[in-house]
């Protein structure tokens, strides 16, 4: 499929069908088993997400510490991440949790990054704002940084619609799987 809008809408279909027939242990059980692939590769100052909707958790039982959280600035803007605990976030942006900005900033070394679906090659298809891509690349400009793809196995696609712009992963784990493009 070519059509980023209908690849968009088709990610999120099949995504929504394959959670909506998860039992709530079977989803915990996938998480837990997705935080336990990603532990062993998780290094620095670790960038999160608030996991929202069908979107896999990548925070279930993960052992990290502190966690960074994005925080969106502006629309066109990179994120921010700020350090604080998942209890401190905030409703912020669209459906999104956020911390607040009067937390630390220090920039992330690994950034778990949401996704619609994903290519074995790394290039993964967002929600459409681009805050991800120009996240890591300005980041990447600055130091660098691995950036992982969380997904359910399904997201993991032949291959996602590509822009110049897009920012390669540099992993990509799934409950099951532990993939380096």
């Amino acid at each position: 499929m070519s059509d980023k809008p209908a690849l968009r809408r088709a990610a999120l279909a099949d995504r929504a069908r394959y959670v909506a027939e998860l039992t709530p242990h079977g989803r915990a059980t996938l998480e837990r088993a997705l935080a336990d692939r990603l532990q062993p590769h998780l290094t620095g100052a670790v960038a999160s997400y608030a996991a929202f909707g069908d979107e896999i958790d990548p925070n279930a039982g993960l052992a990290a510490g502190t966690l960074l959280w994005p925080r969106v600035v502006a629309p066109g803007l990179p994120l921010d991440f700020h350090a604080c605990a998942a209890d401190a976030l905030v409703p912020g942006k669209g459906r999104l949790r956020e911390p607040l900005p009067s937390m630390p900033r220090p920039d992330p070394d690994t950034v778990l990054v949401p996704l619609l679906a994903v290519d074995v090659d790394g290039f993964r298809l967002g929600y459409g704002g681009g805050y991800y891509d120009r996240t890591l690349a300005a980041l990447r400009q600055r130091r660098a940084v691995f950036a992982i793809g969380c997904a359910w196995d399904i997201q993991v696609i032949e291959r996602v619609v590509r822009e110049p712009w897009d920012e390669r992963l540099d992993a990509i784990a799934t409950p099951t799987r532990w993939l380096r493009p």
